[in-house]
């Protein structure tokens, strides 16, 4: 039937008994794996080999001189089969000539699966003849779409895990390292790819780190547990997590995975736990101390001391100071509570800064060897509330002056010309260790070389004052050089004239 065998049967181009070539070619092609599917000049099928049979659910004879594009080709594809043919008829110039592409391709009942393609032309006399090797690759494409949505699926778990994910290889340089790894230490991955390990272990937790990694190159699964690893800033981090061989394409393991979680947030919320029992019953212990001496105050009025001017009005004096100072703590964590949980609106208004820092200066009682200094322009102002900007300044005063010895505690307030106010409240005192400085605006947090006659809540309330502010607050400090406090607030607007 075919042309391209009768073609090669000597005589007559009708033979009814192909040569013995063709014989042999008939052979291979109803022996063929892939599918071969000849086609003429007009794009008629002129050989359909039982391969393409099978996979395109046709027979031989229902498809032998029909159009391909109208059997075998996707409708929305079949414009550019024509327009293709007809380039190449006119030009001598095919783009998938002699090229392996994949396509979809329909079967006999209409269903579309993907193929592998490569087109040649058929070198014999007259008008061009084409044969297409056809491969079924739906069950490869099938793998692979799996592989790449597997891998998917893994990278999206590791770039959004919490945990560290490392791949380091047996040398214990780093290969890969999880984004994690900048929230948690500070470095981005690209920083610490292709460093050692071992550099940013604690030196006491190395040799159990060495032991899991050991088993892990054996193949077993090694695991850790409180083993350090130093953050940017040079704070620990302690973590626990396993480490695990991976073979290579030799058979044997070239790299080692590991994955490790963070103990330090829950040794923090351990820590915070037993913070805020303490503090529990530190409040009710030491509020006790001024409220008795208040009591005693006023005893002391009643028992006689009202009768005597001066000891009256010294007595009745402390006692306001101390009732007002009180009312206005407590108003203020009520106005900050409230506003920090929607409860109530905030009031913002300007608030001229020179008087209320000299205010804030003259509540404190430093040592005296300390000078205590306002630099800020009469006419600089910021946008807040009154009472939460005087809580969070006080409590940075009575910190200043709580921590410094001799020298002095300035408070320098000036216009960053940009809509906003920065007031820095500078001390010479004790300072505070760099691996602190992150942790120090948490409630309940305490730094461990100074005295713990507070709660850890001063530092905290500025944060949270400031931030209901609409500002920021940032600290800079260096053992025995001092501290400053930076806070940002916006500047009132300019007024409106009606």
């Amino acid at each position: 039937m075919s042309r391209i065998f009768e073609r090669l049967a000597p005589g007559s181009r009708e033979s009814a008994r192909p040569s013995g070539n063709a014989a042999r070619l008939r052979a291979i092609l109803e022996a063929a794996l892939d599918c071969v599917i000849t086609i003429d000049h007009r794009g008629r099928i002129l050989e359909f080999n039982p391969a393409a049979e099978q996979v395109f659910g046709y027979s031989r004879s229902d498809v032998l001189g029909q159009q391909i594009a109208e059997l075998l080709i996707p409708e929305r594809l079949r414009h550019a089969h024509y327009r293709g043919l007809e380039r190449y008829l006119a030009t001598g110039e095919g783009t998938v000539l002699g090229r392996r592409i994949e396509m979809p391709a329909l079967r006999s009942d209409c269903t579309e699966f993907s193929i592998e393609l490569a087109i040649t032309r058929v070198g014999l006399p007259g008008p061009p003849v084409f044969t297409a090797y056809v491969r079924d690759i739906t069950d490869r494409k099938r793998s692979e779409d799996e592989l790449r949505q597997s891998r998917e699926l893994y990278r999206n778990v590791v770039e959004n895990t919490k945990d560290l994910v490392g791949l380091i290889d047996l040398e214990g340089r780093l290969l890969y390292a999880s984004p994690s790894h900048e929230e948690k230490l500070g470095h981005s991955p690209d920083e610490l790819v292709g460093g050692e390990l071992s550099s940013l272990i604690h030196a006491d937790d190395l040799p159990q780190a060495r032991a899991a990694l050991a088993l892990a190159e054996q193949g077993e699964r090694g695991s850790f547990s409180g083993v350090r690893l130093r953050h940017r800033t040079g704070r620990w981090l302690s973590l626990e997590g396993e480490a695990t061989g991976v073979v290579g394409d030799h058979g044997s393991i070239e790299t080692i995975l590991l994955t490790a979680r963070d103990l330090t947030a829950e040794a923090e919320r351990v820590r915070h736990e037993r913070a805020e029992r303490a503090f529990v019953t530190n409040a009710a212990h030491d509020l006790r101390t001024p409220l008795a001496a208040m009591r005693a105050a006023i005893d002391v009025l009643q028992s006689g001391a009202k009768e005597i001017p001066e000891e009256r009005d010294r007595f009745l004096e402390d006692l306001e100071h101390e009732t007002e100072r009180l009312s206005r703590l407590v108003q203020a964590l009520l106005v900050l509570a409230a506003v920090q949980t929607g409860q109530a609106a905030l009031r913002l208004e300007p608030i001229d800064l020179q008087p209320l820092l000299e205010d804030v200066a003259g509540s404190i009682r430093p040592s005296d060897d300390v000078e205590v200094v306002v630099d800020c322009p009469s006419d600089l102002a910021v946008l807040a509330e009154r009472d939460i900007l005087e809580r969070a300044l006080t409590n940075l005063a009575v910190n200043a002056a709580a921590h410094t010895d001799r020298g002095h505690i300035s408070f320098v307030a000036t216009d960053t010309a940009n809509g906003s106010v920065e007031i820095a409240v500078r001390d010479t005192g004790s300072g505070i260790a760099r691996d602190e400085h992150e942790r120090v605006f948490d409630r309940f947090y305490r730094v461990e070389d100074r005295n713990h006659h507070g709660f850890g809540l001063g530092l905290a309330i500025v944060h949270e004052a400031v931030a209901v502010l609409g500002g920021s607050v940032a600290i800079e400090s260096a053992i025995d050089r001092g501290t400053i406090v930076r806070v940002l607030l916006p500047a009132p607007g300019p007024e409106v004239v009606p």
